[in-house]
């Protein structure tokens, strides 16, 4: 498993879904989150063990 926290680059993803049998992303801004994940979808959609969440900011402000 290969857990990614934040907005990695695209050959970062895609190293992690050839070496991974899952790959989890969790993104914390969430203003610029989406538009990453927009750029970046098109590319990445055919990695079916790769899973992208969002994190507001009330979800991250009770991390400890």
């Amino acid at each position: 498993m290969w857990i990614d926290l934040g907005q990695p680059d695209e050959r970062r993803i895609k190293k992690a879904c050839g070496r991974s049998q899952q790959v989890l992303i969790y993104c914390y801004n969430h203003r610029s989150a989406p538009i990453w994940w927009e750029q970046l979808r098109g590319g990445l959609g055919r990695f079916r063990n790769l899973s992208v969440f969002y994190l507001d900011g009330a979800a991250t402000s009770r991390l400890p």
